[in-house]
C-alpha cells in the first residue's frame, strides 16, 4: 500500500510539473492575485483547442513566440489519470487583443 502510495505522489508531481511550465520570474511561492490582477491575464490569455496529446509546453511556447513574449503555458492534464486532455492556454506578456496573428 505504502509503493501505491508513493507512485500516486510521482505522478501528481509530475501533473503539477507540467501544468506549471514557467512560473513567473523571481517567484518560488504560490501567487495570490486580486481580481483585477487576475482578470488582466485573461486579457494576456488565450485558449489553444485541438492540442496534440504529445505535445509540450515548449513545443507551444516555440510555436507561439512570434506573437509576443510568453509567460506561461499551461497545459491541462487529467488529474487522475495525467494525461492531456488536448487544449492549453497560452499567458502573454501584453495583451494580444486587437493583435493580427502572423
Amino acid at each position: 500500500m505504502e509503493e501505491e502510495a508513493e507512485k500516486l505522489k510521482e505522478l501528481q508531481n509530475k501533473v503539477e510539473k507540467q501544468m506549471n511550465m514557467s512560473p513567473p520570474p523571481g517567484n518560488a511561492g504560490p501567487v495570490i492575485m486580486s481580481i483585477e490582477e487576475k482578470m488582466e491575464a485573461d486579457a494576456r490569455s488565450i485558449y489553444v483547442g485541438n492540442v496534440n496529446y504529445g505535445a509540450t509546453a515548449e513545443e507551444l511556447e516555440a510555436h507561439f513566440h512570434g506573437c509576443s513574449s510568453i509567460n506561461r503555458v499551461t497545459i491541462l492534464s487529467d488529474k487522475f489519470s495525467g494525461h492531456p486532455e488536448g487544449f492549453a492556454y497560452i499567458e502573454f506578456s501584453k495583451s494580444q487583443r486587437g493583435l493580427p496573428w502572423p
